[in-house]
């Protein structure tokens, strides 16, 4: 499996942005339609509001997200974090005090990010959350 892109930030709200300049350029760099692409960076922007908003993550600890190519030619991106056990893919909508915090576009639902990317896994291992996004070439 190929490594494309990793970064690793503080688990906090302050590492959003940069987490998703990151993602924002990484995906801008596959060969997607742009529907395809602004729809993949609103899930996982979900994914890390969910993680970092309510993934009960300790001070200290960082979040990574990596982009990969498995040898299928489709891209994995991986989030990990240390934070306690946390599938986000068991719930179907949002908490209310988070539809409300974000009152400037609307929220995508987990069902929604499910149905954008349609294969996501989580697993826990060695006490990190790993959730993973595979994307297929289209």
């Amino acid at each position: 499996m190929e490594i494309l892109g990793e970064i690793q930030k503080p688990a906090s709200i302050e590492s959003l942005s940069s987490l998703m300049g990151f993602v924002e350029n990484q995906i801008g760099m596959m060969q997607f339609r742009d529907e395809h692409r602004k729809n993949i960076c609103l899930a996982v922007e979900e994914a890390l509001s969910n993680i970092l908003y309510h993934g009960d993550i300790d001070r200290g600890t960082d979040i990574n997200i990596a982009f990969k190519l498995d040898n299928l030619g489709r891209f994995l991106i991986v989030i990990t974090d240390y934070g306690a056990p946390f599938n986000m893919l068991l719930s179907d909508v949002l908490p209310d005090e988070m539809k409300d915090s974000k009152k400037d576009r609307p929220a995508i639902s987990t069902r929604i990010m499910k149905r954008v990317v349609k294969d996501i896994e989580y697993k826990r291992l060695e006490n990190k959350n790993i959730l993973t996004f595979t994307i297929p070439r289209l």
